[in-house]
């Protein structure tokens, strides 16, 4: 789905592929899954705007995580979501999935967004570019 998001963006908002660029960032243990995540941003032609980080020492997790200025979580359902978590202490903007621990017990006003599909991450995503842009300028 982030892959998704991210192509959609693009799509929408074309002068802003230089500004954005997804780290997927974490554990994998079937390299086959992330040969098709790979293969996946290769076709929808964003691979160039896409890092897999995967399998590395938990300090180089959170440099990355500290780099991060939002954090996309799509997982649906998911019981809490740790995840988001260390991104928010990390001073990055969740946008997590509206179900199961993200919407009961995370993301509260002024904490994050949340979205259901591609569509409404993309409206999210776009809303906390033009925040951060007027902040800066």
């Amino acid at each position: 789905m982030q892959l998704h998001i991210l192509r959609r963006y693009f799509d929408l908002f074309p002068a802003r592929k230089t500004a954005v660029r997804l780290i997927i960032l974490g554990s994998c243990h079937d390299p086959n899954y992330l040969t098709g995540l790979k293969d996946l941003a290769w076709s929808l032609g964003i691979n160039h705007r896409v890092d897999f980080i995967v399998n590395v020492p938990f300090g180089k997790v959170l440099e990355e995580l500290q780099k991060a200025g939002i954090g996309l979580h799509t997982m649906k359902d998911e019981h809490f979501g740790i995840g988001i978590v260390e991104l928010m202490l990390a001073g990055a903007i969740p946008i997590a999935h509206n179900s199961g621990g993200p919407r009961d017990d995370i993301i509260k006003e002024d904490v994050g967004f949340l979205a259901s599909d591609v569509d409404e991450y993309v409206d999210k995503l776009d809303h906390i570019f033009q925040l951060q842009q007027s902040q800066r300028g």
